[in-house]
């Protein structure tokens, strides 16, 4: 027998042991007649591993972007009516500077929206990877009415801390160079944006309100402290990313 039919014939016998593919049996039923209930089962099969195969893609590119991850300076900073600083933050455009090449080596992609609801808004963000996972957290703001805003210059205040906070909850981002002021924080107390945040997240997380007072000894939500915010925002977050 010649070599090339040698190989033909050896190719031959060796797909005859191959794993079929999803595709290749919804071809083959069709090939062979089958009826519409059976390529319609063939045809769900291969959706349901698609899907399988995309949210693994998702997580193994998650994992290795959390290991490039830098924490992000706090480069913005609230002042208190007397001029001194009140808390610092980690700027949008800071964030993005430093996400966005690194998103992109990993195929991820960023989106936000944003719909009124009575007197706050709710904000979404979602991450999603290029073979088609994508996962979507919400926040509800009450809008920045602080200083002298207008409703568009409250609104914009109000998406742009929304999107830090979503990119937070998100991707677990970690703020570097937390300063209270030479802990004069201590005494302050959460505003209600704070607040609802945390209230938020609680429930996202389906975490027990009464566990998370304990862990920063505080008697309520209203009166955890400003220098316990971080913390309690940080491990809310890593347990969302679970």
């Amino acid at each position: 027998m010649p070599d090339t039919e040698i190989v033909r014939h050896q190719s031959a016998e060796v797909a005859q042991f191959q794993e079929p593919t999803a595709m290749g049996m919804i071809a083959q039923a069709v090939q062979k007649g089958a009826d519409v209930a059976t390529i319609e089962r063939l045809v769900a099969l291969k959706e349901r591993l698609d899907r399988t195969e995309a949210e693994k893609a998702f997580y193994e590119a998650k994992a290795r972007l959390h290991a490039k991850l830098p924490q992000i300076e706090q480069s913005g900073v609230v002042l208190n009516k007397a001029g001194g600083v009140q808390s610092r933050y980690s700027k949008y455009e800071d964030i993005d500077m430093i996400l966005r090449p690194l998103l992109a080596e990993e195929g991820f992609s960023l989106e936000f929206d944003s719909e009124s609801q009575h007197d706050k808004l709710l904000m979404s963000g979602t991450l999603a990877h290029r073979q088609g996972h994508r996962e979507t957290r919400r926040l509800p703001l009450p809008l920045d009415t602080s200083g002298a805003k207008n409703n568009i210059q409250g609104m914009g205040s109000t998406v742009s801390y929304g999107k830090r906070y979503l990119l937070g909850m998100l991707l677990n981002l970690v703020s570097k160079g937390q300063d209270d002021d030479g802990q004069g924080g201590k005494a302050q107390l959460l505003t209600q944006e704070q607040r609802d945040e945390v209230e938020f997240l609680i429930k996202e997380t389906k975490a027990e309100p009464a566990k998370v007072l304990a862990w920063i000894n505080a008697p309520s939500i209203a009166e955890i402290r400003q220098v316990d915010f971080k913390r309690v925002m940080d491990a809310l977050r890593r347990k969302a990313a679970k």
